[in-house]
């Protein structure tokens, strides 16, 4: 699926018009329908992270060419903010909070961290 479908599949899920997203993200209209029109393969990449940040799509479902990527989005349940514990909204308001750009540094960081906790925790034979 190309980039034009992805996107606009992910719009109908976040019930988003494309208009919208081009006000949210200063893309033209003109641009954002060619590229649904035209089922794009060849976006720029400004374009792609500014459209995932507003859609708050992780920006790999755009780059992988596995279709099945966004009805596992679908399937994954929101949390419930009531749910949360207050570190965990404390947590989540500091990393919201966060510039794209240390938003990403961070993941980094927090995957590193998961995959030595990973290695630490396997017994080692």
């Amino acid at each position: 699926m190309a980039f034009g479908k992805k996107l606009e599949a992910a719009l109908q899920m976040k019930n988003m018009k494309p208009g919208t997203l081009a006000t949210k993200t200063g893309i033209s209209k003109n641009t954002i329908y060619s590229i649904i029109q035209r089922d794009s393969t060849k976006v720029d990449l400004s374009m792609i992270h500014a459209i995932s940040e507003v859609l708050d799509i992780d920006i790999g479902y755009f780059l992988s060419p596995d279709e099945n990527e966004l009805q596992e989005l679908q399937k994954n349940e929101p949390i419930v903010v009531d749910e949360l514990t207050e570190e965990d909204r404390r947590f989540i308001a500091a990393f919201t909070a966060l510039s794209p750009e240390n938003r990403r540094t961070f993941l980094v960081i927090a995957e590193a961290l998961l995959r030595d906790q990973a290695e630490r925790s396997d017994p080692q034979d």
